[in-house]
């Protein structure tokens, strides 16, 4: 699992705060796409490839798809995580082909 520290998420979201307004006074989950197999059925992660960065903002119901090697967002959604998703999700994030930092 890459877990970043919270400068490297800081500069991540700074890179992405310059595409596109991001939701303030929330810090939001990191997450890296380790694996695409198991998300591969999910519209959200089409375009994904190894090494994605999401970044979900549980409480504005937001999420981003961006792409460092690029510097662009692949692809961003609203979302609603219920707290039993987040757990499993911890529980469960190298079978679900993520790692996430909070």
């Amino acid at each position: 699992m890459a877990v970043e520290s919270p400068l490297d998420s800081a500069k991540l979201i700074e890179e992405i705060g310059k595409l596109i307004l991001l939701p303030e006074g929330e810090a939001p989950t990191v997450a890296t796409v380790a694996n695409l197999e198991p998300l591969k059925d999910q519209p959200f992660f089409v375009h994904a490839q190894l090494g994605d960065r999401v970044v979900i903002y549980n409480e504005a119901k937001r999420a981003y798809l961006y792409r460092p090697t690029e510097h662009r967002l692949i692809e961003l959604s609203s979302v609603t995580l219920q707290p039993e998703w987040w757990n499993k999700i911890l529980r469960f994030r190298g079978e679900l082909g993520v790692s996430i930092s909070q």
